[in-house]
């Protein structure tokens, strides 16, 4: 269960619209970095003394070009999309082993290839198709679309701002939607609220709002979820300690009570200068 949990936790660091967005030109920002930073080691610890850990590699441009979690037992790093895309990149991955966050199946590879603004990219198991994703992206090389068996996702920016995003499946040429998430900034281009809206089956069933209050170096350090229809209501607070380039080294997670429920450091090593 703990696993479970980490790796929702690091999908949220790595991919999620809760940090900033303010016209965003590579892929620091979106997980809260600044500074020509080389390497990341984030390292979780929970109140029952679990742990686990991811590291993320950037290029020398701030672009996510890999990254591993668990200690990668699955065969090594996986290929950042929002990389291949900005670069062109065709490529290969492959998992050896499965565990860990990996997603994918035990001897397993993705091919990745460009079609115009479309990244395709092909799942293979044991040398078998399995199944693909395709991922179209605007002249800025953002994600605007993507299309699994699953389902379709749509992004949509405003003034360089992420502002939309909706998850839907198609039935019968009818659009069934799971949710549509909206997000709002401030003047600094930090998120301060986002309102997820969700669907049973393409009828609207709730609308659920997080809020959130940054510090000076943009960092949450409260934030509230409540519920519209349901009428419940959560939260929590985040405590940091940072480097000399203004970067979060430590991060302590409370409950509405004060109870820390767990805690992250981060290692960041930084290009040489020169």
């Amino acid at each position: 269960m703990f696993k479970y949990i980490f790796c929702v936790l690091i999908a949220i660091w790595l991919f999620s619209c809760r940090s900033r967005f303010n016209k965003v030109t590579n892929d620091l920002s979106g997980h809260e970095l600044k500074g020509q930073v080389k390497k990341v080691r984030l390292d979780f610890l929970n109140d029952k003394g679990d742990s686990a850990y991811c590291v993320q590699g950037f290029d020398s441009l701030g672009f996510l070009m890999q990254y591993y979690c668990d200690g990668s037992p699955y065969g090594g790093f996986e290929l950042s999309e929002n990389y291949l895309i900005r670069h062109r990149v065709r490529a290969t991955s492959k998992t050896k082993m499965g565990g860990g966050c990996s997603m994918y199946p035990v001897n397993s590879k993705r091919k990745y290839n460009f079609f115009g603004n479309k990244l395709k990219i092909s799942n293979y198991e044991r040398h078998k198709f399995i199944g693909k994703k395709t991922i179209y992206f605007d002249r800025l090389g953002r994600k605007i679309k993507m299309v699994t068996g699953g389902g379709v996702m749509t992004y949509k920016y405003t003034s360089g701002f992420l502002t939309e995003v909706a998850n839907y499946s198609i039935i019968k040429r009818k659009k069934l939607y799971r949710y549509k998430s909206y997000y709002q900034y401030d003047t600094w281009g930090y998120l301060i609220k986002v309102a997820n809206l969700y669907y049973d089956n393409g009828i609207f069933r709730d609308t659920v709002f997080t809020s959130y209050i940054n510090d000076s170096h943009g960092y949450v350090i409260k934030y509230s979820i409540w519920s519209n229809k349901d009428k419940w209501k959560q939260g929590g607070a985040n405590a940091y300690e940072y480097d000399s380039m203004g970067n979060w080294t430590k991060r302590v997670n409370m409950d509405t009570m004060g109870k820390v429920t767990h805690s992250s450091s981060r290692t960041i090593n930084y290009y040489k200068k020169g």
